[in-house]
Order: C-alpha cells, then structure tokens, then sequence
C-alpha cells in the first residue's frame, strides 16, 4: 500500500526524506489463491485460443466453400467448352456433306456436258458422212453430163440413151435437193444444238467460277476452324491444368 498523500494538506502524511526499507515487513503466501488465479489465466488463454480457433475454422471453412464454388464454375466451364466444340465439330461436318452434294452434282453436269459433246461430235462426223455422199454424187453428176454431151454430139443416134440420161439426171437432182434439204435442216438441228452447248458451256464456266469460290471460302473457314479449335485447345488445356493443379493443393490441404 502506497503513502497517502492529501494534496489540500500537503504537509500531512508526507516524507520527504528517502525510505531507506519497504514499509511492509511481512506478507501471506496463499497457494491455492495462486493457483485458481493461474487456473483462471489458463482458462482465459485457452477460451482466447478456442475462439481463435473457431474463427481460424470459420475462415478456412469460407474459404473451402469458395474454393468449391470456383471449382464448380471451372467444371462448368469445361463441359459448355466441350459442348461448344461438339456443336463446332457438327456443323463442320454438315459444311463438308453440304460441299460432297455440291461436287457431285457438279460431277453429273460435268458427265451432261461430254455426253453431249460427245453427240455433236457424232453428229459431225454424220455430216461429214454426208458431205462425202454428196461429192460423189456430184462426181457422179458431172460423169453423166460428160456422157450426155457425148450422146449429144450424136444425137440423131443416142436419142433414146440421152432420154435415159437425162431421167437419171431428174432422178438424181431430185435426190440431191431432197438430201439438200434434209442437210438444212440437220444443220439447222446442229446449229441449235451448237448454240444450247455453248449456253451450257457458259453455265459450266459460271458453275466452275463459283464453285472455285466456293472451295476457296471453304479453304478460308477450314483454316479460321483450325485456328479456333487449336485455341480452344490451348485454353482448355490450360484451364484443366488449373484445375487439376487446384485439386491437387485441395488435397493436400485436407491431408494435412
């Protein structure tokens, strides 16, 4: 206990010389005072370290449920990616079937086109066939006027075979024009025909034209297509490592 000190009396009860030895000669030890007290300082620092305990299980319980969550988001992320590619990977195939049904019927007009080459090249050899037909009749033609002028040279004798010739001659020109005419009109038919290839011709190039573009604009997006899933790879690699990595300290949290 210290000295009492009355400051409106300052002169009373107070020393102003040095305390040379403590004012308390004795004092009582009690054990038992000591040890609840020691026992409640224990209990003090052990409620302390319960309480901080909870919080640090608290904490590390937000914390693994937040942790869950993001893993959760990840899978989740993963399986839309994997649909994603899925759905990609559909409509690349049903662009190359489109692609396959356009190249054949390309092939079949194509096919079209020589079959009908091939008929105006028969068509001309017929003609040539004619023509040739035609020359020898002509041949043949110019042979009889030779003899019907040699029949007319004499004529008081050959008058009866110059009458012949020249029947065979109305004969012949007759055939001739009928043939004429039938010429015409194959080579009106040909004309026709010459003109519908070239139409088809034209069509063939227009068809050829956009189907080159057409391959070319495939050529592009198969290469964009590559380019995004060779990303998509990347990332989705990069994601399941993440993951992966993730678990793998998860784990080893737990088992510590």
């Amino acid at each position: 206990m210290g000295i009492y000190v009355n400051k409106e009396l300052p002169e009373v009860f107070c020393n102003i010389q040095k305390i040379e030895v403590p004012n308390q000669a004795e004092f009582r030890l009690d054990e038992l005072s000591d040890l609840l007290k020691q026992q409640l300082l224990d209990n003090r620092k052990l409620a302390k370290s319960i309480i901080h305990l909870q919080q640090t299980q608290n904490d590390w319980n937000l914390y693994q449920t937040a942790h869950l969550k993001r893993v959760d988001k990840r899978v989740d992320d993963l399986a839309e990616s994997q649909q994603f590619q899925e759905t990609l990977t559909h409509q690349i195939m049903s662009f190359l079937e489109k692609i396959e049904e356009q190249n054949s019927i390309m092939q079949q007009t194509i096919n079209y086109d020589q079959r009908f080459q091939n008929d105006i090249y028969q068509k001309v050899i017929e003609i040539s066939q004619t023509n040739d037909e035609v020359q020898g009749q002509l041949t043949s033609i110019n042979q009889q006027e030779s003899e019907i002028t040699t029949t007319l040279t004499d004529y008081s004798s050959s008058l009866d075979a110059l009458t012949k010739s020249v029947e065979q001659l109305v004969s012949t020109l007759a055939h001739i024009e009928t043939q004429t005419i039938e010429q015409n009109t194959l080579n009106q038919q040909i004309a026709e025909k010459i003109s519908g290839l070239e139409e088809t011709q034209k069509d063939a190039d227009h068809r050829a034209d956009v189907q080159e573009g057409m391959i070319e604009k495939v050529r592009l997006q198969v290469d964009h297509l590559r380019s995004i899933l060779f990303e998509r790879s990347n990332f989705l690699e990069e994601k399941i490592e993440k993951v992966l990595q993730s678990l793998a300290e998860y784990f080893n949290k737990l088992k510590q």
